[in-house]
């Protein structure tokens, strides 16, 4: 198995007696793209959550870079996370009295020591400037636009370089230019090897970056 592969075998959610969807299997290597398609309400956060270790499945199992995380604890999962694995959410999950940088350093935190900060502000501030919000370093959430936030949360799955990006709904409901810088930077950590997960609402754009497709359906039950 190649390094940081992500592979779903069987797996179901379920909240309570009420199925989301079950029997999902896939394997997705290094460097590929798979895109999470279906009619909402089908589950496609909740499988993404569950890639990025924020969930766990009621059955089956999933295995990120050789490590099942049904085994493991909360401070391993957090390890997991930190090293490599990247989430970007739907809405931009930014707190409000901090500013665009600060929230990309956020991750950051409980490894920042007086050497490293220098080090994760010039990171984060190099990728504020890639996704064209150099001159919104220092802006809070509410002086941002949509696209924007959107642009610091996809800044911050970034600042600890995952070897897997998870993005929800990357493209929906932005402006032209936060769209295509987005598409730009999803297309290069493709190139540069690293594996993605992504849904969309039929963005041919991002749907073109996807070797594999999974469509989810409403469960209606066995």
């Amino acid at each position: 198995m190649e390094p940081f592969s992500v592979v779903l075998e069987d797996v179901g959610k379920s909240f309570g007696a009420t199925s989301v969807f079950k029997h999902v299997s896939l394997e997705a290597k290094w460097g590929e793209a798979v895109a999470v398609l279906g009619p909402s309400g089908a589950g496609k956060t909740t499988l993404l959550r569950i890639v990025g270790t924020l969930d766990n499945p009621t059955e089956g199992s999933v295995e990120v870079g050789g490590v099942y995380i049904n085994k493991l604890g909360r401070s391993e999962l957090a390890e997991l996370r930190w090293s490599c694995l990247g989430f970007s959410f739907q809405e931009p999950l930014l707190l409000p009295d901090i500013t665009a940088l600060e929230n990309v350093l956020l991750p950051c935190i409980p490894r920042m020591n007086s050497s490293k900060l220098k080090e994760f502000r010039q990171k984060a501030l190099k990728l504020l400037e890639i996704l064209g919000l150099s001159d919104r370093a220092f802006f809070k959430p509410h002086q941002l636009s949509v696209g924007q936030k959107k642009r610091v949360d996809l800044a911050r799955a970034l600042i600890n370089d995952p070897k897997i990006l998870i993005v929800d709904e990357p493209t929906t409901n932005l402006d032209v230019e936060s769209a295509q810088i987005i598409e730009g930077i999803l297309r290069k950590q493709i190139e540069n090897g690293f594996t993605l997960f992504l849904t969309t609402h039929r963005d041919q754009n991002l749907l073109s970056m996807a070797s594999t497709k999974i469509e989810l359906t409403k469960y209606k039950g066995d």
